[in-house]
């Protein structure tokens, strides 16, 4: 299981969750960030 702090709100999240990570501009109109949820910001528990 994970968590972590996401770059975008959460109606941004649920348009581009599932996607590539290069399509968010297309889909947004904007790229605030290159990913929804970078590994830096990630923990993973177990």
């Amino acid at each position: 299981m994970a968590g972590g702090l996401i770059n975008y709100g959460a109606s941004e999240a649920e348009r581009i969750i599932g996607k590539p990570s290069h399509q968010i501009k297309a889909l947004l109109g904007y790229q605030r960030e290159p990913e929804l949820l970078h590994r830096d910001n990630m923990v993973l528990a177990s």
